[in-house]
């Protein structure tokens, strides 16, 4: 299998895991989607050690894998996220060097 939107998949039992309890069928879903993305976008641009990043909507689900791949890249990353959002990005494991608020 290479990839599907889909209602309805079937793959090999060892390709599966457990939604998590804690999660939501939508959120669950959305893991590999936006880990997926950020990664791609790092490895399209050659973003990698000493590279600086600024990452708008770090405390989205893109934005939070984008700062997190990143920085274990090596890469000193800017993370900017909506005053509205800070509570939530202070709470995710974003290991960045500095947190931009824009207030909203």
């Amino acid at each position: 299998m290479r990839g599907a939107f889909a209602e309805l998949v079937r793959v090999p039992v060892g390709s599966a895991v457990a939604k998590p309890d804690e999660l939501t069928f939508e959120q669950t879903a959305a893991l590999p989607l936006a880990g997926t993305t950020a990664l791609t976008l790092l490895r399209t641009c050659g973003v990698g050690p000493g590279s600086s990043l600024l990452v708008i909507g770090a405390s989205g689900g893109v934005g939070t894998y984008t700062v997190q791949l990143a920085k274990a890249r090596g890469v000193e990353v800017t993370a900017v996220c909506s005053t509205r959002n800070v509570e939530k990005a202070r709470h995710r494991p974003l290991i960045c060097v500095r947190l931009v608020l824009v207030s909203t």
